[in-house]
């Protein structure tokens, strides 16, 4: 307890002696928003009844008769919430820092000392093929609808219906939801010929350990990022025509707030005194860039110079103690030779 106690006094010290400034930020969660265009048609076999036209009897069709389109959306994850505390300097050595931390309008963090360009949004469209007309099994139907009496079926009405949802991904998964259906009016539901509809499943590919949960305490000199989780998405259009069922998009998705915690240390960042900065994927979370540049302007470096500066100078030193002590001997060689020849003259004298 005491111990917990002095150590937690001498982070506040440190804190407050560093002036630490604390900043939120947020790491993203993944949606997805299915819209989906429906073409209403609708048909009534009439009779002339003198001047006029009566009315028999009424069918409405419903088709989709657009791509279908799935846009994944990035909003906060309001359960991965992170304080960072940035000190102005770290209490070894007397380092002074500039701190830069990029967020994203949403308060999403993206960036650490580091700059990236936003990323627009993801739109995955799926083809839905051939339609035919359900009243006549002809596609673009203009004309008539023979039948037994005199009278025909014909196109007395036509307009578009677009109908967007927003979808949550739960960590299980989704197993073929049916989304974006659109809201008709009992007299249409109730002459309703078929009705198509959208359905999407989404699969965890993940194998082998599960994720592990989220740290209780969070620590607030530390950068987290997310290792995301891979799923399957697969948008099936079912009875829209002729067509029974199709899928019309089977794509792989990366979504953050099930994926793993990671975190890095400040002080880990700053080993060696060097200047660091990352770079986060506002779209799932992952780390993309780590990078490290050398920073001179810190004591530990200067010292660390002055030392190089002190080897040199014995370096150079040496040699010139060398060469000079070269040089002593061979002044001394040629006073000896001239010695030797001196002696040799006077023995020939």
């Amino acid at each position: 307890m005491k111990t917990s106690l002095l150590a937690s006094l001498l982070a506040l010290l440190l804190c407050a002696e560093s002036h630490c400034q604390d900043i939120g930020y947020f790491l993203p969660e993944k949606k997805l928003r299915v819209t989906v265009t429906y073409q209403l048609n609708g048909y009534a076999l009439q009779r002339l009844s003198g001047d006029q036209q009566e009315i028999l009897d009424r069918r409405f069709e419903v088709t989709i008769a657009e791509d279908i389109q799935v846009e994944e959306i990035i909003v906060p994850d309001r359960n991965r919430y992170f304080q960072l505390s940035l000190p102005q300097q770290l209490p070894k050595g007397g380092a002074r820092f500039g701190w830069s931390i990029k967020l994203d309008r949403n308060g999403i963090l993206t960036g650490w000392n580091a700059s990236r360009e936003p990323i627009a949004a993801a739109v995955i469209s799926g083809g839905i093929g051939l339609i035919a007309n359900l009243l006549t099994g002809f596609t673009g139907l203009q004309g008539v609808l023979p039948v037994p009496s005199e009278a025909a079926y014909k196109i007395v009405t036509t307009q578009k219906i677009t109908v967007t949802e927003i979808v949550d991904i739960p960590a299980g998964g989704i197993s073929g939801k049916v989304v974006a259906v659109p809201q008709l009016d009992t007299i249409v539901t109730n002459a309703l010929v078929e009705m198509p509809s959208v359905s999407i499943s989404v699969t965890d590919m993940s194998t082998g350990t599960p994720a592990t949960k989220d740290e209780t305490t969070r620590s607030t000199d530390a950068i987290y990022y997310i290792a995301p989780k891979h799923y399957r998405l697969l948008v099936t259009v079912n009875a829209n025509g002729l067509v029974e069922n199709a899928h019309v998009i089977d794509h792989i998705l990366l979504v953050p707030q099930h994926g793993q915690l990671r975190r890095i240390a400040i002080s880990e960042l700053f080993k060696g005194r060097k200047s660091a900065s990352i770079s986060v994927d506002p779209t799932t979370g992952q780390l993309l860039t780590w990078q490290y540049t050398r920073d001179g302007n810190t004591k530990t470096d200067l010292a660390e110079i002055n030392k190089q500066l002190e080897s040199l100078n014995k370096s150079i030193s040496g040699v010139m103690a060398a060469q000079h002590q070269k040089l002593k001997q061979e002044v001394a060689r040629l006073e000896l030779e001239a010695e030797m020849r001196e002696l040799k003259q006077k023995l020939q004298d």
